[in-house]
């Protein structure tokens, strides 16, 4: 990351690995990217870091009864589910993600 680049949100969210195991961390949407830190024992080595937004066909949102979910889809298919996300981040999140993908299509 440049030292010149800001984030547009941080949240809270643990990736989903496999069913029953998922890694905390923060997943920060950026102008090109969305990028996912873990945090704790598997910091720095994430399955998967970094979902450049031209490669995202779509982020969608399930609520939970507490917090919801965040699936990331890539033009290819493969999605990647982050759990244990506030229900209020999570809107915001991809009302702020929808925005910055129509500005740069423009």
């Amino acid at each position: 990351m440049k030292s010149n680049e800001f984030d547009i949100i941080s949240i809270f969210a643990s990736m989903q690995i496999y069913r029953s195991m998922s890694v905390p961390g923060i997943l920060t949407l950026y102008k090109d990217r969305i990028r996912f830190q873990a945090k704790g024992a598997l910091e720095g080595k994430e399955m998967k870091d970094t979902f450049y937004l031209n490669n995202v066909k779509s982020i969608e949102k399930s609520y939970l009864p507490i917090l919801s979910r965040l699936v990331i889809t890539e033009n290819d298919g493969e999605a990647w589910g982050f759990h244990q996300v506030d229900q209020i981040e999570a809107k915001q999140f991809i009302s702020l993600y929808e925005d910055v993908k129509s500005f740069s299509e423009n």
